[in-house]
This record gives structure tokens, C-alpha cells and sequence, in this order.
């Protein structure tokens, strides 16, 4: 029993130093806007800041393995979202697990990807694309953010469902996916924020939603769902720590990082900006990387895709 007596102690001090939060994301991006919003206000209420530490590349993989080999002491936590699960279906091999590796602490927030087309093509409707690409087999090309990214994914299961073959030019990121789209040297992509000022310059059309519910910011545009498609990405945000963390330490992080993300002005800020605050336990969050592994398995299965990075 005494020699449980430093640990809990720990635990009880906790924090005394600043806590470092592992983003596998760069600089200025949507995920790195939105969890600084968040990690300022957690920290007013831990007591100590929250830096965020960007460690972008490998499709995540940098920050997920530094994060395995942190300290276990509640002093490193990272940021995880729908690129984790999407990663271990890609690489079955990785050298960690999500779930046996990490402690998952809070699932904050959400946002949810639009079907986008080049004006030019004519189409007002989901259906009218479908149609549209089917009757053209092969001449229709979509941009994602990458090979095996969500948005790739997203494309990927549309053609599944609806038998439209077409085109797949991946992209370093989102920039430069929307250049191309804007300038029709792609006709459709999905892309992660709606692009209102484009759509009201005339410059793109947004055919539907990718999320469960019409989106606060679109609330005119339908989901796939209501296209009659059986499609729902939901691109989340949470935080998790290395495994053996003190439960003391998870605890009140969770409890910071869950009163920071419902605070009024947190939540406004983040609405603007088009997430969806979630506010849930960690419990939902490892249940959701769940969910989502086995989803992109059964994506990758079935279009027999070899996504693997090349040795």
C-alpha cells in the first residue's frame, strides 16, 4: 500500500508544470485553430497552460508514436481525430495500438465534410452528379487531401454505393485540393469546412453534407442521407494520453478540457468557425475509433484498395 503513496500523490499535485499537447497537424490548419481555442481555455482551468506542440507528417504517425513514448505522467497528451483509425486500417503493422497504447480522455467536437463540384458540370443535386458521372465513366476527376485521406475515403465509398467510376487526384492538403477545384482542373471533392463564399460567388456548387444532420452553417444544403445515400463521415476532434497516465492526472484533464469546450464563448467561436461541440467522455471517443476502424476497413476491402506506404 505505501508504495502506491507517491503515484497518488502525483496524482493529487497534478499539475504543476505546463502540459504539452501532441498535434499531428501544421501551424494555421483548422485542427490547430480549433484546439488552441480549446487548450487555452482548459488551461485557465487546470492552472498551468496547455502548449500545443505541432508535429505534423506521416499521416499522423509522428505525433502518435511520440505520444506512445511520453511519459506516462499526465504532462504529454495529444490530439486525436478521424485521421487515427482511418491511419491503423491503412497500416495494420503500426508499432502502437489506439487502444491498448493510449487513455482516451474527452471526444470535444465535430465537423462534417460537403460534396462540392465545379460549377461547369451543370448539376444542382447529388442525384443529378451521380447521373451525371455515370453517364461519363472515367472522365469525372475528384481531388482528395492525399492518398488513403478521409476525404479520399469519402469519394471512394460514394462510388461503392453508387457505381460512378471516376478519377482520383490526390493533393498535399486541403489549399491545394480547393485551388483546383475553384480553377476546374478537378470537377468534385469533398472538403472538410463549407466553402459559403465560393458557393455565393458562384464559383461552387455544394451538393450535400457528409454528417448525420444538416450542417448550423449550410442548413440549406441536405445530407447524403437525404440524397437517399447511406453515407455519415463525422471528422472528430479528442484527446487521449500515453496508457499508464495516473487517473487523477485524466480526470482533471477531462474535466478541463469538457468545461472548456461548452464554455458560451468557446463554443461560439467554434461554431463559427463550423464545428460541432460534442462534449463527451473518453469512453465515447474510444468507442467511436472503434466504430470508425472498422468502417475503413470494410471501405479499403471492398474497393480492393492498396493504400500501404510504399517500404
Amino acid at each position: 500500500m505505501l508504495a502506491c503513496w507517491p503515484l497518488l500523490g502525483h496524482a493529487n499535485d497534478w499539475p504543476a508544470r505546463p502540459v504539452r499537447l501532441l498535434l499531428p497537424f501544421s501551424p494555421g490548419g483548422p485542427s490547430d485553430v480549433m484546439m488552441r481555442i480549446i487548450s487555452e481555455e482548459a488551461g485557465k482551468r487546470l492552472g498551468q497552460p496547455i502548449v500545443v506542440d505541432n508535429r505534423p507528417g506521416a499521416a499522423g504517425r509522428i505525433a502518435f508514436d511520440a505520444l506512445r513514448q511520453a511519459a506516462p505522467d499526465g504532462y504529454t497528451a495529444g490530439y486525436l481525430s478521424t485521421s487515427a483509425p482511418m491511419l491503423a486500417a491503412i497500416n495494420p503493422k503500426l508499432p502502437f495500438d489506439f487502444q491498448t497504447n493510449f487513455i482516451h480522455v474527452a471526444l470535444l467536437a465535430e465537423f462534417y465534410g460537403v460534396l462540392a463540384v465545379h460549377p461547369t458540370l451543370g448539376v444542382k443535386t447529388t442525384a443529378d452528379f451521380i447521373a451525371y458521372a455515370k453517364a461519363r465513366p472515367k472522365e469525372v476527376s475528384y481531388g482528395s487531401y492525399g492518398l488513403g485521406s478521409v476525404n479520399h475515403l469519402m469519394f471512394e465509398q460514394l462510388s461503392q454505393i453508387t457505381g460512378i467510376s471516376a478519377v482520383h487526384v490526390p493533393y498535399k492538403g486541403e489549399s491545394a485540393t480547393l485551388q483546383d477545384l475553384l480553377a476546374g482542373r478537378i470537377q468534385a471533392a469533398f472538403l472538410g469546412l463549407p466553402p459559403n463564399e465560393f458557393v455565393q460567388a458562384g464559383q461552387l456548387v455544394m451538393l450535400a453534407t457528409v454528417g448525420p444532420n444538416r450542417w448550423h452553417t449550410a442548413p440549406d444544403v441536405p445530407t447524403l442521407r437525404e440524397a437517399g445515400l447511406d453515407m455519415v463521415f463525422r471528422v472528430w476532434s479528442g484527446i487521449s494520453v500515453p496508457a499508464g497516465t495516473p487517473v487523477g492526472a485524466v480526470d482533471k484533464l477531462a474535466e478541463a478540457y469538457l468545461a472548456a469546450v461548452q464554455a458560451p464563448a468557446v463554443r461560439a467561436r467554434l461554431e463559427q468557425i463550423g464545428y460541432v461541440v460534442l462534449a463527451q467522455p473518453g469512453k465515447a471517443l474510444a468507442e467511436l475509433i472503434d466504430t470508425d476502424l472498422r468502417g475503413y476497413r470494410a471501405i479499403i476491402e471492398r474497393g480492393n484498395l492498396n493504400l500501404s506506404p510504399s517500404p
